[in-house]
């Protein structure tokens, strides 16, 4: 990835931690943080998720358990309740 060394080492060093750690990426949208996440980490998870920018509670809520069940392979009952 171009223009990205330094935010993968970084992640790489934050990966290499024994201590729990949190990691919040940020910018303007359209520049790649989603994609720098997915290729620097997808060995590293099995499951994840985007949010819906401007979405409700209740919608980004909603968006986690349906990609939640397409993971499990299972079918959500109720969704709303």
């Amino acid at each position: 990835m171009i223009g990205r060394k330094t935010e993968i080492q970084k992640i790489n060093h934050l990966l290499k931690s024994r201590k729990s750690q949190f990691l919040a990426v940020t910018g303007r949208r359209r520049v790649g943080k989603t994609f720098l996440i997915d290729q620097t980490l997808s060995q590293h998870y099995c499951f994840s998720i985007t949010g819906i920018q401007n979405a409700s509670t209740e919608m980004q809520l909603l968006n986690f358990a349906v990609k939640l069940a397409e993971y499990q392979n299972t079918e959500l009952s109720n969704p709303l309740n």
